[in-house]
C-alpha cells in the first residue's frame, strides 16, 4: 500500500486558532478530533506498519464558496494529524517525516468533509 485516503468531517470550529473557548472545552474537542481520526485511520491500515516518511495532501470540501481563512483551517487540522500518527499510519508528523503538499478547496454541497491523502515517500 503506497497511498491511503482518510475522510473526516470538516474541522470543528472550536479548534480554530481564532476560537475563544475555555481550555477544558478546547481539550475535549481536540480529543474528539484525535479519536475521529484514529478510528478512520484504523479502518484503513489494520496490520500495516508505520511509514517512515510520507506526503499529505489536504482537500477541503465545503458546502458553499464563501471566503475562508486557509491558515486557520490548516491549524485546526493538527488534532486530526495527531490521531492519524497515533493510529500508526506514519511514524511522526515532524517536518522531516511528513511533507505537506498545497491545500485544495472544493465545493460539495451534499457532503462537506476533509480528505487527507497520504502517499508513502
Amino acid at each position: 500500500m503506497t497511498e491511503v485516503t482518510i475522510v473526516l468531517p470538516p474541522p470543528y470550529r472550536q479548534l480554530s486558532p481564532n476560537a475563544r473557548v475555555h481550555p477544558l472545552t478546547l481539550a475535549k474537542w481536540k480529543a474528539r478530533a484525535k479519536r475521529d481520526a484514529w478510528y478512520a485511520t484504523k479502518e484503513k491500515v489494520i496490520g500495516e506498519p508505520r511509514w517512515a516518511r510520507a506526503s499529505v495532501k489536504i482537500v477541503f470540501y465545503h458546502k458553499d464558496n464563501r471566503r475562508r481563512d486557509e491558515d486557520n483551517l490548516i491549524a485546526s487540522m493538527k488534532p486530526y494529524i495527531d490521531g492519524i500518527v497515533y493510529a500508526g499510519l506514519i511514524a511522526d508528523d515532524s517536518h522531516k517525516n511528513l511533507i505537506r503538499l498545497p491545500v485544495e478547496f472544493l465545493i460539495d454541497k451534499e457532503d462537506p468533509r476533509v480528505e487527507l491523502v497520504f502517499t508513502r515517500v
